[in-house]
């Protein structure tokens, strides 16, 4: 794909969405090149944040990184593009659930998508062949399927909920925390079947502040889930997830009802809400 292209393809995707300031970039990522076009365009697919989720459909993340930097009709300069969508290799189609413009390694906008199937668009075509033509002959096509939450008969419950409160609390941005400011995260994630979080699998939906954004990703690394089940089994699941991060309510005790495993120390820290639980 051209950096023209590319340049009409992210205008229309990113219009709409509010500009954020420069933002860390996520953990390291294992890139591999599928696809590279004369002017050094190169196209990669993240290999370990693959899940098969059926019969030549593959959830994934992808990148396109352009040789230069380049600026949309409202000034925002970015070099990168990276989506968290779902393949459809057998029938031709794309479901899209994020899209985030990076300028070098730094993330400044980040776009909810439509997280419908459609049929892939013309200008898609080569790019979303290369993809499907390496994850058919990869190890992605033996992996054990991965579900979606909705799809299961008894859906993923937090395990920890004591230990994720601990890290609501000291992860809480002390600037924010200080003035009382209230945020929300929304993180899509894949939870094995033994019901840990696959790290590599995390991506943000949405955030209100980019210092929650980040310390959000830490509190998911700590979080444990009883593992989904289906006729009996445990499995793979894919989870949206909401954190909200509350400021401390006076002496409340937020473990009253926290079980084995609550802290011996209790101190006001924000209670972990109901949504704690995947949507």
């Amino acid at each position: 794909m051209s950096a023209a292209k590319a340049v009409i393809l992210l205008a229309a995707t990113a219009a709409a969405a509010p500009r954020l300031d420069a933002q860390p970039a996520f953990p390291h990522r294992e890139w591999r090149v599928v696809m590279r076009d004369a002017v050094g365009t190169t196209v990669s697919i993240d290999s370990a944040a693959i899940s098969r989720t059926g019969d030549g459909v593959f959830m994934v993340r992808t990148a396109t990184r352009f040789p230069e930097r380049l600026e949309l009709e409202n000034g925002l300069q970015f070099t990168g593009e990276v989506d968290v969508e779902e393949l459809n290799c057998g029938a031709d189609s794309i479901r899209g659930f994020v899209s985030q413009l990076y300028a070098d390694t730094m993330l400044v906008r980040l776009v909810p998508l439509a997280n419908t199937w459609e049929p892939v668009p013309e200008n898609r075509r080569p790019v979303f062949a290369a993809h499907c033509e390496y994850l058919r002959s990869s190890f992605a096509a033996s992996l054990p399927r991965t579900y979606r939450a909705d799809a299961v008969e008894e859906a993923p419950r937090l395990a920890n909920r004591g230990a994720a409160a601990d890290a609501l609390w000291r992860e809480y941005p002390p600037r924010l925390r200080a003035a009382g400011q209230r945020g929300r995260v929304v993180l899509r994630f894949r939870i094995t079947e033994r019901g840990a979080v696959d790290l590599a699998s995390i991506s943000l939906d949405s955030f209100s502040d980019p210092a929650f954004a980040e310390a959000a990703i830490r509190v998911a690394s700590t979080l444990r889930f009883r593992p989904a089940r289906l006729d009996g089994e445990g499995v793979a699941v894919w989870v949206t997830l909401p954190i909200n991060f509350e400021p401390a309510n006076g002496n409340e005790n937020p473990f009253a009802d926290a079980g084995p495993g609550a802290p011996l120390q209790r101190q006001p820290r924000p209670e972990i809400p109901p949504s704690m639980r995947p949507e």
